[in-house]
Order: C-alpha cells, then structure tokens, then sequence
C-alpha cells in the first residue's frame, strides 16, 4: 500500500533508495491514430535506483511528485519514434487522459522497465487521501541497497519493520510479511526453470553425441590396428602416432562445430520467432562473436576430451600381433570400453525420453483443460476511459452501454458483453467483504475476487448460471445493488445452502447487496490456476469511480477478426478519441495462456528425438562392427551347428543386455532428476510409472529395430565363404 511504501522508505537504512511503481494505462489522443500506451506510475526516484538517465532531457524532480506538481511525463525511446522522432518534443505536450502532459525527457533504446512494451512513465502524485491509504495494496516497490550491505541484513531489516506496521495497523497489516527478490530473478524468473532445463537438454544430447563419436572413434581405431601398427613398425613414434589421432578428431569437432554454428543462425532466427514474448529479452538473442567462440571451444574441448580415450587406447598398438596370426577380433578391452559408451547413450536418451513425456502430457493436460467458458467466436477490445471526460461511475456505465448498444445492432453478433478484468489475463482484483450469514474470524478477512460484469456478458463468454437469474437491464443504480457469485465462492461460504437472497456487504462500499445467482466457475487466473471466491457486479452499479476500464466481449457468427473494424467504428461514433487496445480473440487468448509450455515441449521433444536417433544409430554402429570384426567366429559357430536362429539371438542378447543396463541406470537417474521439472508440470506426477515404463518400452523396441538388419546379416552369412576370406 501507499502508506506502508513511504513508511518503509522513512524507516529503512538499509537501502540507498526505495522507488515504487505501478501499471496504469493511459490514453494518447489528440493524435492521427489515438491509442492506449503502456504506462507507469512512479515514484520520482525510480530512474535514479534504477541507475538509469535520459537520452534526451532529463527525469523527475520531487516535487513533481506532489500531489499538485505539474503533469510531466518520460516517453519511451519507441513512443518518441512513434510520434515523429523530432527533438522538440522535449518541452512540448501530448494530451494523456484527456490533460496536458509536458514531456520532459526521453529514455534510451536500451532501457525498459518494467518491460521493453512500456511507454511512458508518470509521477505518482499521491493526494493526502491515497497517500495514508494502508488498504489498497496496488504497488511494486524497488531499492538499491547501500554499498557493502548485505541482502540478509537489508532482509531482516525489512522484517522488523513489517513487524513494526503489524503492530501498530493489526486491521490492515497483520499477517504481512515481507519478500525480497533480486531484480534479476524477478525479470527472468518464471523462465529460469525452463532456460535451464532446455539448457541440460542440450547438455545431454552433447554428451551423447561425444559418447557416439567416442564410441566410432575407438571403433576407427580398432580398424586401423594394422595401419598404425606399419607406421610404428616405419619409426612413428607413441607420440607422433597420438598426435595424429588427436588432429583427426579435432578436424572432425572443427568442421562439426562450423557446420552447428552455421545453422545456429537458422535456430536463432527460429527462437526469436517462437520464443517472442514467452522468453525476456528475446529479440536481443543474436549470433556474436563470444557465441562463435563458445561454440567452437566447446566443439574443441570435447574432441579432446572424448577423442583422448580412443587415441591413447589406439596408439598403444603391439606391431608383432598385428603382423602374426591375421584375426581380426576386438580386444575385450575394447568391447567393454564400447559397451560402456553404449550403455551411457541409452541412460543419457533415458533421461531426455522422461522430461520429454512428462512434458509432453502435461501439455496435453493443459491443454484438454476446460476454461469454464466457450472461447470460439469471440472477440475482444479493452477500453480505458479518461477520467477528466468520464469522471463519474454513471458517465463511465453510461458510455459503456451506449458502446453496447450499438455493437448489438451490427450485423452478424451473436452477444455482447463487457467485464472489468479479460479472463485469462492473470488479474483478479480481491476485496474483503462481510456477510449476516457467514460465521469469520475479527482477525482474518474473508475475501473475493471482484468482476463487474455488463448485462450480456454470461452469453457473450459462454459463462452458464447455473443457479438464480442473470442481470437484467432492469438492475440499474436506482436499484437495489444485487451481485452474482461463482461456485467456488457459494461452497466456501454457504456450504450445502442455497446462497441465492443472501447479502454481502464490503469494507469500501457499505451497501447491502443481494445474490441473485450461482454461475459456473471458470479458469480467470489462467488454466494452471485453481479458481478462488469471486463475485460479479453490474457496471451500471458500481460506484468505484477509478475504475475507468472495461473489456469488450462480441460473440460473432462467423470470424470474430471480421468483425474488428465495424465494432471500432461504433466505438469512435460514441467518442472520436476513445483508443481501443489488446484487440484479440479468446482463443488466441487461451492459446497464448499455453504457449509457454507449448514452446518448452516443442523444444524439449526435439531434443529428445534427436537424441534418440543418435543413440541408435550408435546401437546399429556397435553391432555393425562388431559382426564386421566377429566373422571368423560367428562362421566357426555357423560350423559346429549353430543355427541361424542362435546366431542371431546371441548377437540381440549382447546388445540388448547393454541396452538394459542403460535404461536401468538413465531411468534411475531421471527417477532423481525430474523432480526439478514438478513446477513446469500440470496434472502429472514427476514420478508418474506410466512414463517411465514408456520410455523403457520404447528403447527396447527402438534398439532391437536398430539391430535388425545387422543381425539379419550375421544370420544370411556363408560360414565357408568367410573363412576363406579370412
């Protein structure tokens, strides 16, 4: 709240500066194209904690902070583009709300707080009134800590001054604590647990790409055994021999990386596109020189470290074996170090496979998800009104009707209605309220979710009433206050009683108002999101003159985007500078509420089907080889009466015994790892056995699909061919 901010920067010591902020829409007119900007209010130090200066001009002074400063404004460097890029802007004014706004500074391009999409910041100006409010918590407070004060101490510091308020204001502050977040965190904090997670996916499928490339490697080496043993035999040293192994496997991570860092200019551009405002910061990713160097160091590093093995084991060849009895097998040393690479594919898939699913279904969960409303064919506008034209609840419900009533008439609309907060947006108003019969505890507020609602607005939503009636336009300010509740809110508070004639009353607003009906419960904090107590209010009843803002809802016909220039039309017919804002259809709306996961499980399966192949193809390349070296044997068995069939089911046993050693210990792992997914999860356990017996299903199936055709070969061998050959 207001009076807690300025207690907390009177009382705290801890912090150089303590700057507050808080969305405000504001509408830009007066203008070829009005339009609603993305606003700030401020506090006058919010530049100065932030260690931010303008480009052009300058920022706030404190007594532009007073509840009678002049109406200044900062633009963003974007708005300044926007408005014609001219240098004379500082000094001039813009109309904001209605008023006169002189600009006074312009930020750089780089700089965007809270969010690159601001585009304007506006003192506070708190009047006495607003400013001792200890009710209305609207707020988000920031602060610099002095130099050489630790975040612990400025933590404890915060503690006891909560403690302080609690005691002296127990009606509005007991209970509250308070939380300190680095400002880091807070910008990138719901998508850290998804960066790094897509960060050890690609660290994963690395590791099973250089255990792949070991793997050939000390194949290759095996295979080369004669080569390497003539150039011992011709005078090339350990080292020498060392050396150009290691030159091979370094040109193959060289021309490896080079080709990963070419199409990395195609994955950025893809990122970008995707990850666009899911991910912050997005549209700064781009390919740099540190990249380049990251990348090919990393190509390099591993070559040395995966391509050391094979090339040490390789250089120690003994030149009399070689040249003596001509078999072709492969050391056990060999074998087992193959088996064990193999065997660290399949755990390192394993681990990729489980996130992938698990992500995959909680998707799919997310998704099937009823929102508790009928998204299709609808679209919607936000409207903000200026309070110097519209100043009172009556001129704001009446322009909002008159809105409605014209919208109605248009050709091909089904409904229309309006609420205060658009569902699935993540704003859910809350205010503490009383009731004759809800039995509540003096020191613990009972509270709801608060949506004023225009008659229409059920149908337009697809909302269904499941009990009691509808707003009627009969419900206006000259009658009695009636509200609507959902059905979360009647099981809390009238649990198996009928709440249809019960009245509520709340703190703000002493009037009684009666419940008229129950509607059905919807997903309005986003599909994640249990749904709490809320009560509907009509707009034409309301008596909270700040709130200026509606959303607009037209149920349509046919494609609701269709419909976007007629129903603007109507709107600037009622007023010529009304700007309409965040024009979008609920489903698009639903949809983008899902794109976040939608882009973590695309990104994740595609890591995790890369990994798959890659592990399989070293499945297919350890067989290969191993019946290429294993001939003589498998034709000796062939002689002394082993079937096809034994040869076959031998060679599937050895693998497939590897194959399970590492499903074992991938699913053991990924048993530990995937709780570090639970918050990215929805309707599914971490531990979920379904999918864990999935991804072993699939690897089994997957690698004995990998050996079919060398075994099939081993089997179709001609054992007296062979070892005439030999």
């Amino acid at each position: 709240s207001a009076a807690d901010f300025y207690d907390w920067r009177r009382q705290s010591g801890a912090f150089q500066s303590l700057a507050a902020y808080a969305s405000w829409p504001m509408n830009l007119t007066n203008v070829d194209d009005p339009r609603q900007l993305d606003t700030q209010l401020v506090s006058a130090n919010i530049f100065s904690t932030l260690g931010a200066r303008a480009e052009m001009g300058r920022t706030f002074t404190a007594d532009e902070d007073e509840e009678h400063g002049d109406f200044v404004v900062v633009i963003s460097h974007h708005l300044w583009r926007a408005l014609g890029e001219s240098p004379q802007i500082v000094g001039g004014k813009i109309t904001l709300n209605g008023s006169q706004a002189i600009v006074i500074g312009i930020m750089p391009a780089s700089f965007g707080f809270p969010s690159r999409e601001t585009d304007a910041w506006v003192p506070l100006s708190l009047s006495a009134q607003n400013h001792a409010n200890r009710e209305g918590r609207w707020l988000k407070v920031i602060g610099r800590v002095k130099p050489g004060t630790r975040a612990s101490d400025a933590f404890t510091e915060m503690e006891v001054i909560s403690s302080r308020l609690a005691a002296s204001y127990p009606a509005t502050n007991a209970g509250l604590r308070t939380e300190l977040i680095p400002l880091q965190e807070e910008l990138v904090g719901k998508t850290r647990p998804i960066l790094l997670t897509l960060q050890a996916g690609g660290f994963l499928m690395l590791l099973i790409t250089c255990a792949n490339l070991a793997n050939l490697l000390l194949a290759r080496g095996a295979g080369r055994a004669r080569e390497i043993a003539v150039r011992a035999a011709l005078g090339a040293s350990r080292r020498r021999i060392l050396r150009q192994l290691i030159v091979e496997s370094t040109l193959l991570a060289v021309l490896g990386g080079t080709l990963g860092l070419a199409l990395s200019f195609e994955g950025i551009t893809l990122i970008r596109n995707i990850g666009g405002g899911l991910i912050p910061r997005a549209d700064e990713i781009a390919f740099s020189a540190s990249v380049a160097l990251f990348g090919l160091g990393s190509s390099l590093l591993t070559a040395m470290i995966f391509g050391a093995t094979p090339a040490l084991h390789a250089s120690r060849v003994n030149v009399p074996s070689q040249f003596g009895s001509g078999v072709r097998g492969t050391s056990p040393n060999v074998e087992r170090k193959r088996s064990l690479l193999i065997a660290t594919e399949i755990g390192l898939a394993s681990i990729v496979l489980v996130g992938a699913i698990l992500m995959g279904k909680s998707l799919i969960r997310l998704i099937s998800t009823t929102p508790g409303f009928r998204p299709d064919h609808v679209l919607t506008m936000r409207l903000t009104l200026p309070r110097t034209k519209y100043p009172t609840s009556a001129t704001q419900a009446a322009f909002f009707q008159q809105v409605l009533d014209l919208v109605h008439a248009l050709p091909g609309i089904v409904s229309a209605g309006e609420v205060s907060e658009t569902p699935l947006r993540g704003n859910n108003p809350t205010f503490e309220f009383a009731s004759e019969s809800v039995i509540r505890d003096p020191l613990v507020p009972i509270k709801a979710g608060v949506r004023f609602i225009s008659t229409g607005y059920l149908d337009a939503a697809g909302i269904p009433l499941v009990k009691g009636r509808d707003f009627s336009p009969d419900d206006g300010a000259n009658r009695g206050p009636v509200a609507l509740i959902n059905e979360a809110m009647a099981h809390r508070f009238w649990p198996g009683v009928d709440p249809v004639g019960r009245t509520v009353r709340f703190k703000e607003d002493q009037r009684w108002i009666t419940i008229v009906g129950v509607v059905s419960d919807i997903k309005h904090m986003g599909l994640t999101a249990e749904e709490g107590p809320a009560i509907y209010l009509p707009y034409a009843q309301k008596t909270q003159e700040w709130l200026a803002w509606t959303t607009l809802l037209v149920r349509t016909a046919g494609d609701p985007l269709n419909s976007v220039s007629a129903v603007r039309s109507e709107i600037l017919r009622v007023d010529k500078n009304q700007p309409v804002s965040e024009i979008a259809t609920l489903e698009q709306i639903l949809s983008r509420s899902t794109a976040l996961p939608r882009f973590t499980t695309l990104v994740i399966g595609a890591i995790s089907v890369f990994a798959l192949i890659i592990a399989l193809i070293g499945v297919y390349g350890l067989l290969t080889y191993s019946v290429s070296r294993r001939l003589p044997e498998l034709s000796i068995r062939m002689s002394l009466g082993a079937t096809p069939m034994d040869i076959g089911r031998l060679l599937l046993r050895q693998v497939l015994i590897r194959v399970a050693i590492g499903i074992f210990a991938g699913l053991l792992g990924a048993w530990w790892l995937v709780r570090l997914l639970e918050s990215m999860l929805y309707g599914v356990r971490p531990h979920d056995p379904a999918t864990f017996v999935a991804v072993a299903g699939l690897l089994v199936f997957s690698s004995v699909a990998a050996v079919i055709v060398p075994a099939r070969r081993a089997m179709l061998i001609d054992p007296a061919a062979a070892l005439r050959s030999d």
